[in-house]
């Protein structure tokens, strides 16, 4: 196999624009790969939070369950209390279920690809800088 310094100016040539294209589709692909993940976990942190407030309104509704019941209120206010507590507890679930949650490990191995990507850009463009250099030479 023929090293750099070895080839001729149209082949440097020729690797050089491969290598350049190669480079900003990578670039492309760095930029695409970190705004998904950015906009997943901030997401999800979202999620949470919406769960949280979820998961407070929850705990307000059963205490005041408790409190109608233990003063004897009206029947009818108590099932309505009971009614409102069984669809929060309704909405916690579903949210809860229905989150696409992204683990740790999930994120970190996320991250490691786009480290990947970045470093596939680096050698190119190392490359590139190599046969710049040949071809000035």
């Amino acid at each position: 196999m023929k090293t750099l310094d070895q080839m001729t100016n149209e082949q440097l040539t020729y690797l050089k624009q491969k290598w350049s294209a190669e480079s900003k589709e990578l670039d492309r692909d760095i930029v695409r790969s970190s705004v998904r993940l950015t906009n997943r976990l901030s997401r999800q942190e979202m999620d949470q939070s919406e769960i949280d407030a979820l998961k407070e309104d929850l705990a307000k509704a059963e205490s005041l369950l408790e409190h109608l019941n233990s003063t004897n209120a009206p029947q009818e206010m108590i099932d309505n209390q009971q009614a409102l507590l069984d669809k929060i507890s309704m909405e916690v679930e579903t949210e809860s279920k229905g989150r696409n949650v992204l683990t740790p490990e999930e994120a970190y191995l996320q991250q490691a690809s786009i480290d990947e990507l970045k470093l596939q850009k680096q050698y190119r463009e190392d490359k590139i800088t190599e046969i710049e250099s040949l071809l000035t030479a």
